[in-house]
């Protein structure tokens, strides 16, 4: 099997500007790997499920420390309720990490190519 390296040519002449020699890169000429788009598709919705566990965990924790019982406006849920909107917001928050690292490193081997593909260092 090919590396990117080899299937795309050099990366660094692909993608520079032809006008200023700047270095700017092209939005059409950025390296496209295989599966990209749907690992690009899968970090979104993983991104979406995390914050909505954050929504979700906070308005629930919410509701049970208000919940009251007896007469006398007993609040006995609160502590569960402040543990699972602290845990359910660190976990949602979590997996949006997760997910936007993975959309950053697509982003990154789109624009400067894989780390793996990348020429060896001259010494």
């Amino acid at each position: 099997m090919k590396s990117a390296y080899e299937k795309y040519g050099k990366h660094k002449e692909s993608t520079k500007s032809s006008t200023a020699g700047s270095g700017v890169l092209e939005p059409t000429e950025f390296m496209v790997y295989e599966g990209s788009g749907r690992a690009r598709t899968a970090a979104s919705i993983v991104e979406i499920f995390g914050w909505l566990l954050v929504v979700i965990s906070v308005i629930a924790g919410i509701v049970l420390m208000s919940h009251t019982e007896g007469r006398w406006d007993d609040h006995p849920y609160v502590a569960q309720g402040a543990i699972g909107l602290v845990l359910g917001s660190v976990n949602g928050l979590f997996i949006v990490m997760a997910a936007t690292y993975v959309q950053a490193r697509l982003a990154f081997d789109s624009h400067v190519g894989g780390l793996a593909d990348r020429e060896p260092a001259k010494t």
